[in-house]
């Protein structure tokens, strides 16, 4: 700080180029470190100097009487100009009362952006993967800074890919201040990109980059945390040093293995069984590229446990055993490299230890270690482990604080509704569905939760509305759907698809698919009154593990068939018994997990 002052002093360098020269990346930190240690901005240097001069007499040695009052009469500009400037803006905030409000609205603009997908002008579609990559990328960087309120994360944004809405209606839903548009052309070996950061309220654009360049992966990186550097500081954030750190990290060196993970990422977020099954492959590629790459594992880790708990790509438990161990090993890697992705990390495995595993002592306990850390615990991980331990009211507090977050996200308004339910207020969760489904009817998810939820709240019409539009868009068909059929089946006695539906579920059983076949086939029979058929299948579920069976103290269906004996044993075999009334509980030493 000494040093950047005596530089300032000179009067011939900026405040960014001094903070560089002493050692700062950003211009917007080093103005915060230097506030803090000399008590004003880095601007203000030579108005501090010129009154430190004129205010000690007896140091003034040199110079005539006539520069001596020439310095006196600037600092009494400088000083009467300054107080104008603070004089006006008073009576402009406080006096002019039609204005006021606009003035208080623009001191308290929120800090929070949206990325749109960059456009890809490179003239091939193939190369989608790389404008949605680098948007991606862009994206994660900017939410590195704890001083950006919110930044919309790329699954909400994809949404907009091909929008023909404005700049502003896309601000409104997505509740921002600014918004962040541009292309991305790769022709041959080079780079070229145009990038706008745009404020909403007046469409002013506050910033622009014109990058040209060659595409390896360390200028690519260097790209990304200028753009987010430089996005930040036109915002008016404060970066912290190891923010810039983050910021500036570089993952690989291999321009290859980028390549082959941004065409993992672009196929695993499809979410769908092929673009999962593709996934693999690609993020496995990365891996033999460069086998220090961190991310690849991660990805690849998270595409065993999304095809094992859902889609039936691979069994379930092959799922868990193949991503545990890959996911070990990142974390290992990380602890040895970055440390930037040990979060996300410890969140998979808390993730599998809880669906895959069934360990309800263990995940309870990671989650005590972690809780006093409020960085420490994934928040939809948090929200699906207490809403299925029965701490309602912590997940409708998860679940709010993703909404202000995440306000385009559909399927947080969508568990809202639902928490209402289990918490016993059906009207409310009714009178919430009816304001979103309109807004989610192209959504897989949204559909596929809904129908279900529909049924148990005894709106059997809207949940077959739900059950057809997804039957007749997607070609998805998890263990959850046949059910849905099903039960649909039986109520509109269509005996010859309740039958196929049916058999299905058990051929997904025979065939340790994933999506919780044995896990439906209970709720079908315990639903039917047949409790006999239904703790078989419910036994088979949790021999086998099944996801689903994280609902064991939840679920609706099971209401009826709590104090049986059977479900009891269950019950204890998973480790409910140790969470009672919402509190976390010590286990004793005695317990083990199955």
């Amino acid at each position: 700080m000494d040093e950047a002052l005596k530089l300032l002093q000179k009067n011939d360098l900026t405040a960014s180029e001094v903070a560089y020269k002493v050692g700062f990346n950003s211009p917007t930190y080093f103005n915060t470190c230097f506030n803090e240690y000399f008590g004003y901005s880095p601007g203000e240097t030579q108005l501090h100097m010129e009154l430190a001069k004129s205010s000690n007499n007896s140091g003034l040695t040199s110079g005539s009487k006539e520069n001596k009052a020439k310095k006196n009469r600037r600092v009494v500009i400088w000083l009467f100009t300054v107080t104008l400037v603070v004089l006006a803006l008073f009576i402009y905030k406080y006096v002019t009362n039609e204005e006021a409000p606009l003035v208080e609205l623009a001191a308290e603009k929120e800090k929070s952006i949206a990325v749109l997908p960059l456009k890809n002008w490179s003239g091939d579609v193939e190369l989608e993967y790389i404008t949605d990559g680098i948007t991606d990328a862009i994206i994660s960087k900017l939410a590195e800074i704890d001083d950006i309120d919110r930044v919309i994360p790329f699954t909400s944004m994809i949404r907009y890919k091909d929008t023909q809405k404005d700049l502003q209606t896309i601000a409104a839903e997505l509740n921002v201040a600014y918004v962040l548009e541009g292309n991305f052309k790769l022709s041959g070996e080079q780079v070229q990109s145009n990038l706008k950061l745009i404020e909403a309220s007046t469409l002013e654009q506050v910033w622009n980059l014109e990058y040209i360049g060659a595409w390896k992966s360390n200028d690519i990186f260097e790209m990304q945390a200028a753009v987010a550097e430089n996005v930040a500081n036109s915002m008016s954030v404060d970066i912290a040093s190891n923010e810039m750190s983050k910021l500036q990290y570089e993952p690989t060196t291999s321009e290859e293995a980028y390549r082959a993970y941004l065409k993992a990422e672009y196929q695993f977020n499809k979410l769908s069984q092929f673009g999962l099954d593709n996934s693999i492959g690609l993020y496995e590629e990365a891996i033999a590229l460069d086998s220090t790459f961190v991310e690849p594992y991660i990805g690849l880790g998270t595409t065993y446990i999304v095809s094992g708990a859902v889609w039936g790509l691979i069994p379930q438990q092959e799922a868990w055993r193949r991503a545990k161990p890959i996911l070990e090993h990142a974390y290992v890697l990380d602890s040895l490299r970055s440390g930037y992705n040990l979060k996300a990390i410890k969140a998979l495995l808390l993730g599998g230890i809880f669906y895959y595993e069934l360990d309800i002592q263990e995940t309870e306990k990671m989650f005590k270690e972690d809780l006093s850390n409020p960085d420490g615990v994934d928040s939809g991980t948090l929200f699906d482990y207490t809403r299925k331990t029965g701490r309602l009211d912590k997940a409708m507090e998860e679940v709010e604080k993703d909404i202000v977050r995440n306000p385009a996200d559909g399927i947080e308004y969508m568990q809202r509704a639902f928490l209402n339910y289990l918490k016993g207020n059906t009207n409310a969760a009714l009178e919430l569905l009816a304001i979103y489904d309109p807004l989610y009817q192209d959504n897989y998810f949204y559909l596929m939760e809904t129908s279900k939820w529909y049924y148990y709240m005894g709106e059997i019409e809207k949940s077959r509305r739900h059950l057809q539009q997804l039957l007749e868009h997607h070609k998805d068909r998890p263990s959850i759907v046949y059910w849905l059929i099903a039960v649909h089946s039986e109520i509109e006695g269509d005996n010859k698809n309740l039958k196929s539906s049916l058999e299905t579920l058990e051929q997904q059983y025979q065939k340790s698919l994933s999506g919780s076949p044995a896990w439906f086939l209970a709720l079908y029979y315990f639903n039917k009154g047949d409790k006999e058929k239904g703790f078989n299948w419910l036994q088979k579920s949790y021999d086998r593990r099944e996801v689903e069976m994280t609902w064991l103290k939840e679920e609706p269906m099971l209401k009826t068939v709590k104090k049986d004996p059977r479900y009891v044993d269950l019950y204890k075999k998973m480790g409910f018994q140790y969470i009672q009334n919402g509190l976390l509980l010590p286990t004793p030493k005695s317990y083990k997990a199955p």
